[in-house]
């Protein structure tokens, strides 16, 4: 029962961290400088 619940225990930090991750993602892309990104090859013209 104690190693089922540091398995769950440890799945839910993992899942804060990527949603955190995520986050700070959406964040950086949010810039007030105007670019165009290129979904396809990854490019970022400014």
């Amino acid at each position: 029962m104690e190693f089922s619940k540091k398995i769950i225990q440890t799945i839910e930090i993992l899942q804060q961290e990527i949603m955190d991750s995520n986050k700070s993602k959406i964040q950086s892309n949010n810039k007030p400088e105007r670019e165009i990104s290129n979904p396809t090859t990854g490019t970022r013209i400014l």
